[in-house]
């Protein structure tokens, strides 16, 4: 709810149509204390904006560019959805399986650790549980990091 994405036609009176995307960062705070709660800046695919999350759907409409802003970010947010989309394949983790993770994940307490346990999946992030220690760790986003399932009973 703070990025926004269309396709926006543009006809020229000879009648060729050109489509890009808008691209608007929105802000809104109700407890501003100086009263202003809602902000926002619009920008073009042609301004290579940082946010990549545009849904294929959008893309679909989007004519051929020029630009080359506009097709490194075009190529960018497909890269993304490809990804997004191969996460969302993966199995969602159950209490109790070990999940051996590609990379060693570094804790706030300054440990490392490859191998958790889950205790149990919440909305954003899991919590997990140290085989070795016994100490529990919340990971966020844990689909869009590598691992492997190493038990599968729950």
């Amino acid at each position: 709810m703070r990025v926004y994405y269309a396709a926006v036609e543009h006809v020229a009176n000879d009648g060729s149509r050109h489509v890009w995307a808008a691209i608007c960062l929105v802000n809104y705070n109700r407890r501003a204390r100086d009263g202003f709660i809602f902000g926002y800046k619009d920008m073009s695919d042609e301004m290579g904006p940082c946010e990549v999350e545009c849904p294929v759907e959008i893309l679909a409409l989007l004519t051929p560019t020029e630009s080359k802003n506009a097709s490194e970010w075009r190529e960018k947010c497909r890269k993304f959805a490809a990804r997004k989309a191969e996460n969302a394949k993966k199995p969602d983790l159950k209490p109790g399986q070990l999940v051996e993770f590609e990379h060693a994940i570094y804790m706030t307490d300054s440990t490392t650790h490859k191998t958790l346990q889950v205790v149990r999946p919440e909305n954003r992030r899991v919590i997990f549980r140290s085989p070795e220690t016994g100490d529990t760790y919340a990971i966020r986003n844990v689909k869009q990091r590598a691992y492997k399932i190493l038990d599968q009973t729950a």
